[in-house]
């Protein structure tokens, strides 16, 4: 199966776009994880760090940058 194959199926099959399930899971991380913002989008099935900023920002409307910012005010 192409992978362009595959993102039809998955969409078709749980009514999303495989993007959307990479950042509904990189999204908990910048909160529950110290690790950098590359090395959440390289776990989350992202090799291109513009395109994951821009995926996550279009599903999510915030940056990861905010997330973490607000996760250390809560902090101090």
């Amino acid at each position: 199966m192409s992978a362009s194959a595959f993102c039809h199926a998955f969409k078709r099959y749980f009514d999303m776009p495989l993007n959307a399930y990479h950042v509904s899971k990189a999204r908990r991380e910048p909160i529950q994880t110290n690790a950098t913002i590359t090395e959440i989008a390289f776990r989350n099935g992202f090799n291109n760090l513009s395109h994951f900023n821009r995926q996550f920002l279009l599903h999510t409307g915030e940056n990861l940058r905010t997330i973490r910012e607000r996760k250390h005010s809560y902090l101090d």
